[in-house]
């Protein structure tokens, strides 16, 4: 049997939100400091280059944290008709 060691440098948590990418849009799955996890039905490439921006509503009382992330893919997944995105934030800005 293989084990596998976790390679996450932070923990990973479970959030549904649209995100919007170059090129696209997609719906996280989880999110950490260092990655994100989305689904999209944009084919991309390990190794590309991404920016993310997304939105989290509640993260503040009273008022929305928007953040612009720049990272790139680590692996992707079929899905079906959809991919699956693993992709590595290297720098993030907050916007509000």
């Amino acid at each position: 049997m293989i084990k596998h060691s976790e390679q996450r440098e932070s923990i990973r948590h479970q959030i549904e939100v649209p995100i919007n990418f170059g090129r696209g849009t997609g719906i996280s799955r989880d999110i950490s400091f260092s990655g994100i996890y989305f689904t999209t039905k944009e084919l991309l490439e390990p190794g590309e280059p991404l920016r993310i921006a997304f939105e989290l509503e509640y993260a503040i009382p009273g008022k929305s944290l928007q953040l612009d992330c720049q990272g790139h893919v680590v692996r992707v997944e079929t899905l079906g008709k959809a991919y699956g995105i693993a992709a590595k934030i290297d720098e993030i800005t907050y916007l509000h």
